[in-house]
């Protein structure tokens, strides 16, 4: 932090000082330079949005990839959150602490999560400072699909599946009950 924060206070001393009267154009160009510094720092660390842009997950507990890029000369430590968007019910992830990322480096990262429910949804990934009381870089939206059976699918299924193989039973106990003559002979007469 001193690294890289540690002139900040007093550049923003200097960008409110009443020296710039004489010279407004100079100190509006000093606290636009300042502004654009700290704006680097604030972005300098982010999540990477994903190329393709939808995620699809297979289980009820598929792990989210996700990528966090430090453009800074110095490492950071940060906290990744993942909720869905809107608030909506059915998709939870799990904390992962503090993360270290090492100075100009990328760190891919599978963020366990518990979906409760299929189709698709979006959700959000923001990056905070290690108290969680700064977001670092803007949140990037994910779109997320899920094949995952809930306990309403996997009821249906196994329904599903037995049915199927009661009717596979009860067919072959007919077969076996009226078996087909052999193929060329003629079935027996029946008088009237």
């Amino acid at each position: 932090a001193n690294t890289l924060m540690g002139s900040l206070p007093a550049a923003a001393q200097r960008a409110e000082s009443t020296a710039w009267r004489t010279a407004p154009a100079a100190g509006l160009t000093f606290a636009k330079q300042l502004r654009r510094r700290i704006s680097a720092i604030e972005t300098g660390v982010h999540i990477l949005k994903p190329s393709g842009g939808t995620y699809t997950l297979a289980s009820r507990n598929s792990p989210l990839p996700v990528t966090i890029k430090n453009d800074l000369n110095v490492p950071v430590v940060v906290r990744v959150q993942v909720t869905s968007a809107n608030g909506l019910p059915g998709f939870s992830a799990s904390n992962v602490g503090e993360l270290r990322i090492p100075a100009g480096a990328n760190l891919p990262l599978h963020i366990p999560t518990q979906i409760d429910r299929t189709g698709r949804f979006v959700v959000q990934a923001t990056l905070y400072t290690p108290r969680g009381d700064v977001q670092l870089g803007p949140t990037v939206f994910l779109r997320v699909h899920s094949t995952a059976l809930g306990a309403i699918g996997v009821i249906i299924t196994i329904s599903a599946a037995a049915v199927l193989v009661l009717a596979l039973l009860i067919r072959l106990l007919r077969r076996l009950r009226n078996p087909k003559p052999a193929p060329g002979t003629a079935p027996p007469l029946i008088a009237p």
